[in-house]
């Protein structure tokens, strides 16, 4: 699969499988097409070659980086977005399933009626992943969950993504920055480096892979096969 933006080629040849039912992150360092993937995969981005196929149509769910939370929305308004848009749910039912999906990820009806800009960084994590999590997904997409995030913060989504999957039995595809993190949430994992895929496997074999980029990434490595930007003094 090849995908295009602004004349640019951003995924070059990306072949990939994911069964059903299993965790899978997307590592890479910046700019090497993780969130393009996601969105691809999504139904965002188009693909400009090659085909993105499902064994079924499934139901997705989407965190997106930094949450991209509606500002001038309360939360419950936020989590029932689609339902109140298409009018599937009344306002009553909108407002039952919002509480129903903050419960999961730890929050509750305190919550309901606040702004995003009344929540913490991590608050406003939860309540976009209790959106994500709204239409009962069979396939659930995290972009970077944990980015900006104190660890402490950081580990309590981690341990949520992780309980909250394992209970639903979805397929869930996530990019994630943090490499200890990456190999908590995912059984599988797939590394991008300038749109191509140079290493897959288990995710608990990231960290003793012999694959010179998965190892350069995952031990900070400054010389291997990625470039790095080199600061000089005047």
């Amino acid at each position: 699969m090849f995908v295009e933006l602004g004349g640019k080629t951003i995924l070059q040849g990306v072949d990939l499988f994911v069964n059903g039912g299993t965790s899978l992150v997307i590592v890479g360092p910046s700019g090497s097409g993780k969130t393009v993937l996601l969105k691809t995969i999504a139904g965002i981005y188009p693909p400009s070659a090659g085909s993105l196929s499902f064994e079924r149509s499934p139901r997705m769910g989407m965190l997106f980086q930094k949450s991209a939370l509606f500002d001038s929305l309360r939360v419950w308004e936020n989590i029932s977005f689609r339902g109140l848009q298409d009018r599937s749910l009344t306002m009553p039912e909108a407002r039952a399933l919002a509480l129903e999906k903050l419960e999961m990820v730890g929050l509750g009806r305190s919550e309901l009626d606040l702004l995003p800009v009344e929540l913490s960084g991590g608050m406003q994590r939860r309540v976009g992943l209790a959106r994500a999590l709204a239409d009962k997904p069979d396939l659930l997409l995290l972009d970077d969950p944990t980015a900006g995030l104190d660890p402490i913060t950081g580990n309590m989504i981690n341990d949520l993504i992780v309980g909250i999957t394992d209970r639903l039995g979805a397929t869930v595809l996530s990019v994630n920055s943090d490499m200890e993190a990456a190999g908590r949430i995912a059984q599988f994992a797939v590394m991008l480096h300038e749109g191509k895929i140079v290493w897959q496997g288990r995710a608990a074999e990231m960290r003793s892979s012999t694959n010179p980029y998965i190892d350069q990434l995952v031990n900070h490595r400054i010389n291997g096969p990625i470039p790095t930007v080199t600061f000089t003094s005047s």
